[in-house]
């Protein structure tokens, strides 16, 4: 992914770590964490929170009702997006799955665009902005 982000244009900004409060067991290594790229274009700019912002983020995975496999909580979406984005500004999202990160940008006021290739997946994303758009 990190090539084909850069391949594009974009720039690596940091590797950031969500450090899962919760995990389920597996007869391999327990994955309590995953890593996320944060990625720019054009000039680098500031996080907001610049005196308290560390690279190990920790928040509650979610379990049990997952509409994804690969599902993330909105919460920690939008600690991302609420510390690397301004209102207005634009995010992306080139996997949106069910729209997790497209939930928390709306949410915070803040433009979004992605993809999806699967259609199951892309009918719950749209159905989540529609409940979105009707509150």
């Amino acid at each position: 992914m990190l090539n084909e982000s850069q391949r594009v244009g974009f720039k690596l900004h940091n590797l950031l770590v969500w450090e899962k409060n919760n995990c389920t067991p597996s007869q391999f290594y327990m994955k309590n964490c995953e890593y996320v790229l944060f990625l720019r274009k054009g000039k680098a700019k500031w996080i907001n929170d610049i005196g308290g912002s560390k690279t190990v983020h920790q928040f509650n995975n979610i379990i049990g009702s997952k509409t994804h496999p690969c599902e993330k909580p909105v919460e920690l979406l939008k600690f991302y997006i609420a510390n690397s984005s301004n209102m207005g500004d634009v995010v992306f999202d080139p996997f949106i799955g069910t729209g997790s990160t497209m939930v928390a940008a709306k949410e915070l006021g803040r433009q979004y665009f992605g993809f999806e290739l699967e259609t199951p997946y892309f009918d719950v994303a749209t159905n989540k902005l529609l409940d979105i758009v009707d509150k």
